[in-house]
């Protein structure tokens, strides 16, 4: 810490970058908030993971042992929630539904489907049919409407 960062500048930063990253750290941990999950050092986790890159984030969404993730955008009124939500990446301006797509961990690889999203899902500009399952592997683009994502994986 500088001399001049004083302890009230660094915990929102901490704060942001523990929401922003979104780590799950440990499989049975579906029904906390991403926002309430520990933080291990890289070291220590283990197990697969995927990597959403955004070129607005400063620091990529990385999900931990998760066999189903569901990307979209929150709806209060909905009662299956995304996994991850992109409504803070203006998902509703760049056509993301609600209930967009699926990431699925499956015999040690990533799948991704297209859950009858409004808009369409894109794997490297290939349009997926809908509910078609693609296999996602590392810097494949993934496009949620007109959200460009780049994926990387690490399958351990």
């Amino acid at each position: 810490m500088s001399t001049e960062e004083s302890k009230d500048d660094r915990e929102p930063k901490q704060l942001r970058k523990s929401i922003i990253t979104r780590h799950l750290d440990a499989p049975g941990l579906d029904s906390l908030p991403m926002t309430m999950m520990k933080t291990l050092p890289e070291e220590k986790k283990i197990g697969h993971c995927i990597i959403f890159y955004l070129a607005e984030l400063r620091e990529p969404i990385k999900l931990w042992n998760r066999n189903s993730i569901i990307l979209g955008r929150y709806d209060r009124h909905l009662s299956l929630q995304p996994t991850v939500d992109f409504s803070r990446n203006h998902g509703i301006l760049l056509g993301v539904s609600r209930i967009h797509a699926e990431i699925i961990y499956e015999d040690g690889q990533y799948y991704v489907r297209d859950l009858q999203s409004s808009n369409g899902t894109w794997v490297n500009k290939k349009r997926l049919v809908q509910e078609e399952k693609v296999q996602l592997v590392n810097h494949d683009t993934l496009r949620l409407g007109h959200l460009m994502l780049q994926i990387g994986t690490s399958l351990k």
